[in-house]
């Protein structure tokens, strides 16, 4: 899509999702559901995704997911440690 057709950054991100369709209808359900999982991280990361205007639209999109995967790892990562900790506690009594 040319960027000066696209009125912003959101238009072109649902653009390119739209694109994405055939590829998404041709996965199972779960995997439907990992796309729509990862679409999602890259529409709300789309305030700073279209801050840089010249950065090639898909660029940002797969940015957004990785930065939108990095915080949910990061999460995860603490439920595991604090469960680690509540276990370690709870076998020392």
């Amino acid at each position: 899509m040319d960027r000066t057709a696209a009125s912003s950054y959101r238009t072109v991100l649902e653009a390119l999702i739209k694109d994405w369709q055939d590829f998404r209808k041709a996965l199972r359900k779960e995997g439907q559901e990992a796309f729509d999982h990862l679409m999602n991280k890259a529409r709300g990361l789309a305030s700073a995704a279209g801050y840089d205007p010249w950065l090639d639209p898909m660029e940002s999109v797969y940015m957004s997911i990785l930065v939108g995967l990095e915080k949910e790892i990061a999460e995860l990562r603490a439920k595991v440690k604090e469960l680690e900790e509540r276990s370690t506690h709870s076998s020392d009594n």
